[in-house]
């Protein structure tokens, strides 16, 4: 008797809600609820069956989507869920269920305090995110173990030379008592991680942004010996410490310059946005990703490690990245001014150098000592993960992650990806205690050590290759989420730009305005500089993220505190998302992307955007001097045309109604689309780098954070090799030769 009165008090409420006119769905039929009537007594498959004919009668009917959702957490309970109860249902729950308050608290929480990597209240960030995790009823680990870390024990630069100017400088960010930052102490001094230690002494020479080309446009200037000083952009600081090294520098100053993220551009803070004059960027500038102890397998305790002297072996031959072997320091503005003004050696290169009205670069008059000393060593970080087993294919891996660490506070970098990726995790719990369960499982990740060197996403990948080959359908990445509240871009792969735009349309900004209008559009290829890396060059898994950004050609204040103890609290609430609506924004769209693909029948993967992105890239290399692309040209024309094949097909069964008979066949179809990725798996020769897979997308070989499009031919063009860009032109083209073949099941 039991098991029929809940069916019966569900039927009462459904003749309710079609008879009051509360919502505005149509009213219930009697060809509903005998269908309804069919499902009470019967269990197993015939359940499943009666549920299925049920759900698409609802459909037809227009019944309330609320009903769908409560008939899915009945047939839930009873275990005969059909497919679809995995859908949009619950979607529209999810969306209406973010709460942009409970994001500011976990901000809140998550960088009221410094949490530099391997410290003590790093593993208090770590210890919460499982608990919130657990709560949300999923199940949950912290996996421990063991990284390559440095901290600074020393840090001193003096001017020595000429004896009139020499000085002792003290490198410390102004605290700001209006802003109620607490625990200032706890902040990490100015550093960059895995600087080498030394106390070496050399005369000055600026070297604009320490890029290629800036060294480039000074080769005549013997850097041996000396100590280049560098402003910050354009490029990863620790290609600017690799290329100076390598000209013979035996040490490296980074600062902001005021004309770039300064007075130059409006107020500085507190009273604004902008860098003030002690303003300290911090960082690594080791140019790998994940331990260098490790390099090609896990880090696990009481594993396998290189001995520490291999780790500075420039030597040693690949995946391994040598760390540098000279010193290097972030300064702010006020010190940078001291060391360039009055220069005397040789003139500016060129107009585009100019800074603090200085007309030579050195070196001299002036003279240097920079005393570094670190503690590089060995210590425990912690990745965080929350599981939800998937009802229909829990084999099928859904990944979202975001790394914890910070430098200092980190309150955009990385916690407003972390405090957003928190609130996913919060109504999905939700959801899950309402009766919805995912058609494929999803895995929340709370990455550690990513400021480091991408450490803790890196080891992870490494360690669960096979099965991220397998296995994993996507990673939604995220990291500084919100820099302003102005425009939402993308980043990724380009079979994502069509389920983006779908879930944009459903995000609302206000009453009648969609998030869509305030997307830039298009997507752009994935760079360096966070964990989706290692998903995407070492296991070839479709990786994509959503940020906030200003408005395209605004400026943007963000670079101004990135990695500062500015990036605080009282930053995001002034200058970049006041009323954290931005911050739910975010949420209700990462988490619906989250969910479609976790729920769709057909996976939303979109392989002719990807053709025309690739259409677009390789129009964009023909015009490069001397390039030949006309075996790339034929081979994508057909893989084109099957593209096209492939997006007919997905919408022939988006439109059916599944059932258990026709499961085999959205298997197959979905595999096609999720395993498509791997057919981009490749060599040394096509990557650019050993340890790297796809042959598509990498970061820049002389920029880290710089996304391109065929690494290896853009690479060779860069070193003005178009004998070798041609060539390599010709192997891609058999990519897109194989693409096609696998798509169509050719021999």
């Amino acid at each position: 008797m039991k098991g029929c009165l809940i069916p019966l008090l569900l039927l009462a409420t459904l003749h309710l809600d079609s008879t009051t006119g509360a919502t505005p769905c149509k009213k219930s039929s009697p060809k509903c609820l005998t269908k309804y009537l069919a499902t009470t007594f019967v269990s197993g498959d015939a359940c499943k069956t009666a549920a299925t004919a049920l759900l698409q009668c609802l459909k037809d009917e227009n019944i309330c989507s609320d009903e769908h959702t409560r008939m899915c957490a009945l047939f839930q309970r009873r275990n005969c869920a059909p497919v679809q109860c995995g859908g949009a249902a619950y979607h529209s729950v999810f969306l209406s269920s973010i709460d942009p308050a409970r994001v500011k608290n976990n901000s809140q929480f998550l960088s009221s305090r410094p949490h530099l990597a391997g410290t003590p209240q790093d593993k208090v960030t770590a210890q919460e995110a499982e608990r919130r995790f657990k709560a949300a009823g999923m199940e949950t680990k912290i996996d421990e173990f063991p990284v390559l870390l440095s901290y600074p024990l020393k840090r001193s630069l003096e001017i020595t030379a000429p004896a009139a100017e020499a000085k002792t400088f003290t490198i410390e960010e102004t605290e700001e008592p209006s802003t109620g930052q607490k625990y200032w102490d706890e902040a990490a001094p100015p550093f960059n991680g895995f600087s080498a230690s030394g106390d070496v002494t050399g005369e000055v020479v600026f070297a604009n942004y320490g890029r290629y080309e800036d060294y480039d446009a000074i080769k005549s200037v013997d850097l041996k010996g000396k100590i280049v000083i560098c402003r910050y952009g354009r490029i990863f600081r620790g290609t600017k410490v690799q290329l100076a090294e390598a000209r013979g520098a035996v040490g490296v100053l980074i600062y902001l310059d005021p004309a770039d993220v300064g007075p130059a551009k409006g107020a500085v803070y507190p009273k604004g946005p902008w860098a003030n004059n002690s303003t300290v960027q911090r960082g690594t500038v080791y140019v790998g990703n994940g331990d260098p102890l490790t390099p090609g397998w896990p880090s696990v305790p009481g594993g396998p490690i290189r001995d520490m002297k291999d780790v500075y072996d420039a030597d040693t031959p690949a995946p391994a990245t040598p760390l540098p072997t000279i010193p290097s320091q972030p300064i702010g503005a006020e010190i940078a001014a001291q060391l360039l003004k009055g220069l005397t050696g040789n003139p500016l290169p060129n107009k585009d150098w100019a800074t603090y009205g200085i007309t030579n670069i050195g070196p001299g008059p002036r003279q240097v000592k920079l005393s570094v000393k670190m503690n590089t060593t060995r210590t425990n970080i912690w990745n965080v993960f929350g599981r939800v087993e998937g009802a229909v294919e829990p084999d099928r891996v859904v990944y979202m992650g975001v790394h914890r660490d910070a430098w200092t506070y980190g309150t955009v970098d990385p916690i407003s990806g972390q405090a957003i990726m928190w609130e996913i995790a919060e109504v999905v719990g939700q959801m899950l205690k309402a009766g919805w369960r995912p058609r494929r499982t999803i895995q929340f990740c709370s990455w550690d050590a990513e400021e480091y060197g991408l450490m803790g996403s890196m080891e992870y990948v490494e360690k669960q290759i096979s099965q991220l080959l397998t296995n994993a359908v996507v990673y939604l990445n995220m990291d500084t989420a919100i820099e302003s509240n102005q425009t939402i871009t993308c980043r990724g792969v380009p079979s994502l730009l069509a389920v983006v735009n779908e879930v944009l349309s459903e995000v609302s900004i206000n009453s009648t305005t969609s998030a869509q209008a305030i997307f830039r559009g298009g997507i752009g290829a994935p760079g360096g500089g966070s964990d989706h890396g290692g998903f995407i060059r070492h296991a070839t898994v479709t990786v994509g993220e959503l940020r906030f950004r200003p408005d395209k050609g605004q400026p943007d204040p963000y670079g101004a505190v990135y990695h500062s103890n500015y990036d605080s609290m009282y930053w995001v609430e002034n200058f970049a998302d006041p009323g954290w609506k931005a911050h739910g924004q975010l949420a209700q769209a990462m988490g619906l992307l989250l969910l479609k693909f976790a729920d769709k029948p057909v996976l939303p993967f979109s392989l002719t955007d990807y053709t025309d992105f690739l259409a677009k890239s390789v129009t964009k290399l023909a015009k490069q001097p001397g390039v030949v692309v006309t075996s790339m040209q034929t081979a994508l024309k057909r893989l084109q045309t099957v593209t096209a094949s492939i997006a007919q097909q997905q919408a022939d069964l988006a439109s059916k109604t599944e059932t258990s008979a026709d499961w085999a066949t959205y298997r197959a179809l979905n595999d096609k689309l999720m395993y498509f990725e791997r057919v981009w798996r490749g060599d040394k020769a096509l990557t650019g780098n050993e340890y790297r897979k796809h042959v598509l997308f990498a970061p820049a070989k002389y920029n880290s954070y710089a996304g391109t499009t065929f690494p290896a031919v853009t690479d060779a063009l860069f070193e003005k090799d178009v004998k070798k860009a041609n060539f390599l032109i010709q192997r891609l083209a058999l990519y897109f030769t194989a693409a096609a073949d696998y798509l169509t099941d050719s021999l």
